[in-house]
C-alpha cells in the first residue's frame, strides 16, 4: 500500500495498470470514480458490495465482501 499524493492523469492511469489488485473496502461512497480508473486501466479490483460497485460492475463478478 501507497499513498502517492496528487498524481497526473496519466501518472494515475500508469499506476493503475501495474496495480495487483487495486483496493477499495469502502461502504460509505456515493460513487467510485477510483473504481471505474482502475477498471480502464485494466487493473483488477477488490471492492466493497455495495449498490454502487455491483452496478460498476455490470454482473460481471460476484462480491466477495
Amino acid at each position: 500500500m501507497a499513498t502517492l499524493g496528487h498524481l497526473s492523469n496519466e501518472r494515475l492511469a500508469q499506476h493503475f495498470a501495474t496495480c495487483t489488485p487495486f483496493v477499495w473496502p469502502s461502504f460509505h461512497e456515493g460513487f467510485g470514480l477510483p473504481v471505474h480508473e482502475a477498471l480502464a486501466a485494466g487493473a483488477p479490483v477488490l471492492a466493497a458490495d455495495t449498490p454502487v460497485n455491483r452496478e460498476i460492475a455490470g454482473g460481471l463478478v460476484t462480491p466477495i465482501f
